[in-house]
């Protein structure tokens, strides 16, 4: 019932929204937008047969309910419409909570049709502060946040650091980073908080040990956190840092721990890390996966040939948990003491949060590395699932959340494979070649492909090649879209598949380990751009040996929103005229983490279906008016085409002037028209203004008729008009003229030349312009031959038309002599009453 799928939250004043129904009226009623609680009226200003454009203010909230998408109060609905409501959430849908009632009956289950979507793939539950882009900064010992033009870095508590990160993961609907602390073989939790900023004036950028500075928070605690200077003038962080050492209500001292970079005029902010909890017990824990969902966390812990599922809990079991002795908060598959292990060397991890398909919730997805297969651990993180063979050093693993396919890089074959959700257990891709269980994207010799990340908004796949310094774009049915060359050795690749802090969405960021830099690619580069000679704009990039050797890039797609669209088709159609009421109901997948009460939304949105229509469109406010007399020559023609019931079908409409098709439909551009929706509150009345300016304009007392062909959107059969009417233009009651001065001789002169053979004069008209059959020349009172004038078109500067005549005198000139030269002429005007109007000059 008109449902719209997408709007632009950033827009304050004006925006699109699809429109699937095509008949709204403009102007007739208000359309209600309900997103995350808010109930926001809109007024209807513009429709298309495919869009429809609004204007209001809408407000964005964190989600906290299932959100829904509607327009209500939808008019002129066809009676045999269907139902459609789109509904989502950041922890996804729960369908099998999803009720449809209509009118206060309740829609079986069964009858509904309830297909997965992401109905808001920019969505904003996810918090600005947050990075656009993580970076495991592997021979730094740090890991960098990355957001538009600024890099920060994670710190811990007391300023404690990292050895040889390998791994990061984030939790955004809680704000928590995971760190594969891979060189101390331990896995920190860190709860961050939003970044916070002071402007200290005085600060110098090269002052060492103890300075009090203005604290406008006044609440920082002493050793919790460390700042970093960054200069107001550039916006880029300088590579000071400072501990806080103590604080009061109006002062905050901190302690330089590094040797500062020149200059003065620095602000120092904030990043504070609190709720630390160290994870001890591993060996090379190397890969990280958060279930947004449940918040546990996955760890490969290579050296110890298993999966570590953590529970995101952990840190109430104190500031530092040991795998060995500590129990309760971690499930463990693999590395069984003196039996060999189901998994050998895992490198990679990934878990699947929504139920795309049912049943694949919270499943997680290894690449075992050391057995050359793919496994999928159950949720709980106690059993394998599956097992895929048929891989040779498969390195990396990516989820795509619908419809729960597994992207594979398939390292020591040389390709990417992609894994289809319903893939049975002991698949081997080797041995078995079905295209509905796996796509094999097979790649150049020695191109080694080490990273794969997916775009869950689209389906599409991207690649590191490291062996040949290659990233490539992957189409969701496995079609290399683009490859990008001049990388030198390209680990690991990470998607926006949400919008980023600039609007953005879809670009690919890049850890290239053998150059010490990040990429970040736009969507839409071509294939074949090279990095160093490619041109656009396609590329950004960090400064060279700004990270050293980066190992990992994990981008925030925390505002894809998965959910459902939920179809209901009657057997039965509406009746006319008749008020719809639905209430649409659902939970989300919050329960996990409230005991079992998950987040429940209930709206209800109601429609109006046409009433029988049984009128045809009519034309209204003609101007010039039907069988008037006396209309401008230049127009314009000026009406409504209107309809009472359904509205104007604007595909419908055409014009004709005297039998010449003006335009037909209202949507193209045609030159001297214009087309403006209409709603006319006296005539109860929708439709289109319409005004045309002729060119070449009308004749001076011409008969104009004007037709226009209309159909509304009455159900079933439109009504359809063929609707004409007459005008008569001006009359033109002005006689033509001489062009003053135009007289050769010139009147009066004297001492002409008696050898001159003609005389000479324009004649012109300001209105109908002169008959030049009409033209008669006396000289002296004997008629000059009309066929012997000359008649040369001529213009007056103000654009009148007219003629220079030349006459030939006929007759030998005598000395003294007088001669009378008489120029008569008609113009084009006059009617079939008064005939034309003539000159005698």
């Amino acid at each position: 019932a008109g449902i719209s799928s997408y709007v632009t939250p950033e827009s304050s004043t004006q925006f699109w929204f699809v429109d699937e129904q095509a008949d709204w009226v403009v102007h007739q009623y208000q359309g209600a937008f309900l997103y995350g609680g808010n109930n926001t009226r809109f007024d209807i200003i513009d429709n298309t047969k495919t869009a429809l454009l609004v204007s209001g203010d809408p407000q964005r909230t964190n989600l906290t309910t299932p959100d829904y998408y509607w327009i209500d109060g939808a008019k002129h609905v066809s009676p045999n419409t269907g139902i459609t409501a789109k509904i989502s959430s950041v922890y996804g849908i729960d369908p099998r909570t999803i009720s449809l009632s209509i009118n206060g009956s309740e829609i079986p289950w069964e009858d509904l049709v309830i297909s997965p979507c992401y109905t808001k793939p920019y969505g904003d539950f996810v918090a600005d502060e947050l990075a656009e882009c993580w970076v495991v900064d592997t021979y730094n010992d740090r890991i960098l946040e990355l957001g538009g033009d600024t890099m920060k870095e994670v710190t811990r508590i007391a300023g404690l650091g990292f050895y040889r990160p390998e791994g990061v993961a984030v939790d955004p609907t809680t704000k928590t980073i995971w760190v594969a602390d891979t060189g101390n073989n331990e896995v920190v939790k860190l709860k961050m908080l939003s970044s916070l900023s002071g402007s200290w004036t005085g600060v110098q950028a090269n002052m060492t040990g103890s300075t009090t500075l203005t604290d406008s928070m006044a609440n920082w605690t002493p050793g919790a956190l460390v700042g970093y200077l960054v200069n107001p003038n550039t916006a880029q962080p300088s590579a000071q840092w400072y501990e806080i050492t103590s604080n009061t209500s109006t002062s905050l001292t901190v302690n330089s721990l590094v040797t500062a970079a020149p200059g003065d005029g620095y602000v120092i902010n904030y990043y504070e890390a609190q709720e630390e909890c160290r994870i001890v017990g591993f060996d090379r824990p190397t890969s990280l996966a958060v279930d947004w969902v449940r918040g546990n966390c996955w760890v490969t812990d290579t050296g110890n040939d298993r999966v570590v599922r953590l529970a995101k809990n952990i840190d109430k079991y104190g500031a530092v948990y040991d795998l060995a002795v500590s129990v309760g908060y971690h499930t463990v598959v693999g590395g069984a003491d003196g039996v060999e292990s189901p998994l050998s060397a895992p490198r990679s991890v990934a878990v699947n949060s929504y139920p795309f398909p049912l049943g694949e919730e919270g499943a997680c997805w290894v690449a075992d590395t050391g057995h050359g297969d793919v496994v999928k651990l159950s949720a709980g993180g106690t059993a394998i699932l599956k097992r895929i063979h048929g891989f040779d050093q498969p390195s990396c693993v990516a989820v795509d959340y619908y419809p729960g396919a597994i992207w594979v890089a398939d390292s020591g074959n040389d390709r990417v494979v992609k894994l289809l959700s319903d893939v049975p257990d002991g698949y081997d891709v080797n041995v078995r070649n079905y295209p509905e269980m796996d796509i094999k994207v097979n790649l150049d010799p020695d191109s080694y492909p080490t990273g794969v990340a997916v775009n869950h908004a689209t389906g599409e796949a991207w690649a590191a090649l490291s062996g040949t310094g290659q990233v490539v774009k992957i189409a969701s049915d496995g079609t290399v879209e683009a490859t990008i060359d001049g990388f030198v050795s390209p680990v690991k690749v990470g998607v926006a598949s949400s919008r980023d802090l600039k609007g953005h969405v879809g670009q690919c960021w890049v850890a290239d380990s053998g150059a010490d830099v990040i990429y970040k690619i736009d969507p839409d580069i071509p294939d074949g751009y090279n990095l160093f000679t490619g041109t656009g704009g396609y590329i950004q990039r960090t400064a060279t040996g700004s990270v050293l050797m980066p190992s990992y890039v994990l981008v925030n797609s925390g505002g894809v929103q998965a959910g459902y669209s939920v179809q209901y088709q009657p057997e039965q159609q509406f009746g006319y005229g008749q008020v719809v009421d639905v209430d649409i109901e659902a939970t989300d997948l919050f329960s996990s983490r409230r005991g079992g009460l998950g987040n429940h939304g209930a709206a209800s949105f109601e429609f109006t279906t046409v009433k029988r229509d049984t009128s045809a469109p009519f034309l209204a406010n003609q101007m010039p008016p039907k069988n008037s007399h006396n209309a401008s020559v230049y127009g314009p023609v000026e009406f409504d085409v209107l309809d009472t019931g359904t509205g104007v079908d604007g595909e419908t409409v055409q014009m004709y002037v005297n039998g010449a098709l003006i335009f037909s439909g209202v949507d193209g551009e045609v030159s001297g028209v214009s087309i403006v929706p209409k709603y006319d509150e006296d005539e109860n009345a929708s439709g289109y203004a319409i005004a045309y300016e002729p060119s070449p304009v009308f004749g001076y007392y011409e008969k104009v008729t004007v037709k226009v062909v209309a159909a509304d959107y009455a159900f079933p059969e439109p009504n359809r008009s063929v609707l004409e009417y007459s005008f008569y233009t001006e009359v033109d009651a002005d006689p033509p003229m001489v062009y003053e001065g135009s007289e050769r001789p010139t009147v009066g002169q004297e001492d002409v030349d008696p050898n001159i053979d003609s005389v000479s004069v324009i004649v012109f008209d300001t209105k109908s312009g002169v008959d030049p059959d009409s033209i008669q020349v006396t000289i002296d009172g004997k008629p000059v031959a009309w066929d012997s004038l000359t008649l040369d078109p001529w213009m007056h500067p103000d654009g009148y038309a007219g003629y220079r005549i030349i006459a030939p005198i006929g007759q030998v000139l005598t000395y003294d002599q007088d001669l009378t030269v008489c120029v008569r002429a008609a113009d084009l005007g006059g009617d079939e009453f008064t005939g034309p109007n003539w000159m005698d000059t």
